[in-house]
């Protein structure tokens, strides 16, 4: 965030003390970083994975989404409720976008990412008991929203973007389904095909389905459009310009791999 850094993350709940969404600023090089100033509070679960969510808009500001303290919405009395803030100088909550889901999903929020000017976001919900996420695109210049209800059944693995368009994973079963909306005119449509990596002459490059980008032109959750053979599910990855890092948690330790492209190949390094 310029010469700006933001932390953001959730404190589980302690005894009587509620759950807490908190950030840090810091300006890069500061000896210490200013302290914590609380988000939100909520009465979620203990396991607050899947409360928060982060992504970088057109003009480089951070911009964060995350679950609110239960209360009423238009569909009942207590509804899981979500807020967005812009990771400035100051911590208020802008009132943006007013989200509110009946009956939340485990790890309710799928993602959270700019792409083209325009929003993307996805929180699950259970139907009858059978989980089904909602794809959100939002512009405000000019200002259109859409909201299509999709991936039935399954588990959200994240949402990321390539170039203009937004893909959202998910988890079904054994398989990971994908979907993709290019901008807010548009309807959601379903991937078909493969993914990979490949080398070319500017790098590498992400192939998923008909789509393709440079791994440098991919944001948000990087691990969810990747293969699995190179990122399993719940692992994280991260592209540094040069090579691409995915660190696994298994058996009680955290291992880290490296690729890069070698003679054209991608390749462990």
């Amino acid at each position: 965030m310029g010469d700006r850094l933001a932390i953001v993350y959730a404190e589980a709940a302690r005894g009587e003390q509620p759950a807490r969404t908190k950030r840090v600023l810091s300006d890069v090089g500061a000896l210490a970083p200013s302290p914590p100033v609380v988000l939100a509070e909520s009465e979620g679960p203990s396991d607050l994975r899947g409360h928060l969510a982060l992504a970088k808009g057109p003009a480089g500001e951070i911009g964060v989404l995350f679950r609110l303290a239960d209360g009423p919405c238009n569909e009942g009395p207590r509804c899981a409720r979500y807020a967005t803030a812009r990771l400035g100088s100051e911590p208020s909550v802008r009132g943006r976008m007013s989200l509110a889901t009946v009956a939340p999903c485990a790890r309710p929020l799928a993602g959270y990412a700019q792409a083209g000017g325009v929003w993307f976001y996805g929180l699950c919900s259970e139907e009858g008991g059978t989980a089904r996420t909602g794809l959100f695109a939002i512009q405000f210049d000019p200002q259109y929203a859409v909201h299509e209800a999709v991936l039935p059944g399954c588990a959200p693995a994240g949402l990321a973007t390539l170039g203009a368009a937004a893909v959202l994973a998910g988890r079904c079963g054994e398989a990971t389904r994908a979907v993709v909306q290019a901008a807010a005119t548009e309807s959601v449509r379903p991937i078909e095909g493969t993914r990979g990596v490949r080398c070319a002459a500017e790098g590498a490059r992400l192939r998923l389905g008909p789509l393709e980008a440079s791994l440098g032109e991919v944001s948000g959750d990087l691990a969810a459009v990747l293969p699995e053979e190179l990122a399993p599910p719940g692992s994280r990855a991260a592209w540094t310009g040069e090579a691409l890092l995915v660190a696994r948690y298994a058996e009680g330790r955290v291992a880290l791999a490296r690729y890069g492209c070698v003679s054209g190949r991608f390749t462990a390094l």
